[in-house]
């Protein structure tokens, strides 16, 4: 739309002869017989110039101010009989020039009416910058805020995902890693802090890279989530993991979620209580077989002994050495059945209070008087706390098989570690070896009855099955810790009352 130019208030001859200059320029020309219809055009109209007398601006210093209100931007060009004087023309600087009657021409008029106009034109794109420079403000607080309320929603995901029990990796289809949370690094066994972009099977613990990577192939190639119930990454740990699928709004795979689970402990619940269990059941059958033994196995026992002292004169070597091999046999037999029963017995234990370190010191002399533990370096570090409720032969029992034990898997040769430790509501005895180590194979093995590593004659299996069994009755907790050539390590963690 053109600019308008109001010609308010001249003499006719003046406002045709600007007339015709203004619309010479293209511009839109209205003539305004008052200040009321001048008002009025510039609110209907895009007024840029008004040529007015100054007289009347002279005589009234408030119209300049009333015109402005109703337009900012509009540009003020006077006509005058003849040029007002200094003073004059410095109390109005809102005006570009004065047109005056003696020296009227086309150029100097032509001349103030394009630098008003250019003066409105620069003034209406000053307003659309300040415009746009408000809208960007205003676009840019909106930004603010809405960052703000990201950066809140970031930290708080981020405190939910840091808290989570379960360790959390999110990966792309090609298996990069997006997000992985402390736990995650824990639970998949990440150790380098620059991972994010990189294939998980490459920074994940190596006895996790194949299994993983080919459940996180099938769930793409399947489109089905996956739970993977134990697996167990280390030798003191044991995880379970699930695979889900992230899927956009158009139901593209775009990513997959890992979460795994440290479900050692559970699963050391677990055995326990199975392994209690299958003792409990053990021990029920093995007194019903140890009674049933008995009996024939003492006649057999007094037969030897009375043909043994039955006219030994007359015994020929051959017959003496048979009936002393049946008599240490069926004594043999006869410790078996009373471990047998030892182990079937829920004993009435006499639970008094008592230290731990001097049941410990009382079983190693007994492994020393026996002559066990020859050979053997014994360091002991005592707490001088380790007092608790327990019944004395039966602790005493525990230790004197793990030190026997310990002893027998060096060959008499090393050293065994005794460490207590009394902590706020248990004591923890650890007892060390400096042995071949258990495979980890047979770690699980170790406390079923009648099992055993030593050569046949020498063991009969039942001594850390008893031992796991005292210690259920004491309510305590009894953990292996072991790797081959590096020795084992037994835990013993008794409550104090």
């Amino acid at each position: 739309m053109a600019e308008s130019i109001v010609l308010a208030q001249l003499p006719q001859a003046v406002a045709a002869r600007l007339r015709t200059i203004s619309e010479g320029q293209g511009y839109l020309v209205a003539e305004a017989v008052d200040q009321d219809s001048c008002r009025t055009m510039l609110l209907n109209l895009e007024v840029a110039v008004i040529i007015m007398p100054y007289s009347i601006v002279a005589s009234d210093e408030r119209l300049l101010d009333t015109l402005k209100f109703y337009s900012n931007k509009v540009q003020f060009i006077y006509y005058a009989e003849e040029r007002p004087g200094t003073d004059e023309a410095f109390a109005h600087p809102e005006a570009v020039g004065i047109i005056e009657t003696t020296t009227f021409n086309e150029q100097h008029a032509n001349h103030l009416i394009r630098n008003a106009i250019a003066l409105y034109q620069r003034e209406l794109k000053i307003e659309a910058l300040n415009s746009a420079i408000q809208d960007n403000q205003a676009i840019a607080n909106e930004l603010n805020l809405k960052n703000v309320v990201l950066e809140r929603e970031r930290n708080f995901n981020q405190s939910i995902i840091s808290s989570l029990s379960y360790g959390l990796m999110i990966i792309d289809v090609e298996g990069a890693i997006m997000l992985l949370n402390d736990m995650g690094k824990k639970i998949f066994g990440i150790l380098v802090s620059d991972y994010f972009g990189i294939r998980f099977n490459e920074v994940v613990c190596p006895e996790l890279r194949e299994p993983l990577w080919a459940d996180v192939q099938e769930v793409v190639v399947s489109g089905q989530n996956k739970e993977e119930p134990l697996f167990t990454i280390r030798e003191d740990m044991v995880i379970s993991y699930s695979i889900s699928i992230i899927k956009d709004t158009i139901n593209n795979i775009t990513g997959l979620m890992v979460l795994g689970r440290d479900v050692t402990e559970e699963e050391g619940m677990k055995n326990q209580l199975f392994q209690a269990e299958k003792l409990a059941t053990m021990g029920t059958m093995l007194s019903g077989i140890a009674h049933e033994i008995r009996n024939p196995l003492t006649i057999i026992n007094a037969r030897a002994q009375l043909a043994l002292g039955y006219d030994p004169e007359h015994l020929n070597d051959k017959v003496k050495k048979a009936l002393d091999s049946i008599e240490a046999q069926s004594k043999r037999c006869g410790e078996i059945i009373n471990n047998l029963l030892d182990f079937s017995r829920k004993k009435v234990s006499g639970f008094t209070l008592a230290s731990i370190n001097d049941i410990i010191i009382s079983s190693l002399g007994f492994l020393e008087y026996e002559g066990r533990s020859a050979g053997v370096e014994i360091v002991k570090r005592f707490d001088q706390d380790s007092v608790l409720t327990c019944d004395k032969s039966q602790m005493e029992q525990v230790f004197l098989n793990l030190f026997t034990n310990a002893c027998d898997a060096m060959a008499n040769k090393g050293m065994l570690t005794i460490v207590t430790e009394s902590q706020e509501t248990y004591v923890k005895i650890q007892v060390s070896d400096t042995g071949p180590g258990i495979p980890h194979e047979l770690q699980k093995k170790i406390f079923d009855p009648f099992f055993t590593t030593k050569e046949a004659g020498k063991g009969t299996g039942l001594g850390l099955s008893i031992v796991y069994q005292i210690i259920q009755r004491h309510k305590g907790r009894f953990i292996l810790q072991s790797k081959p050539g590096k020795g084992a390590t037994f835990i013993i963690l008794l409550p104090k009352r």
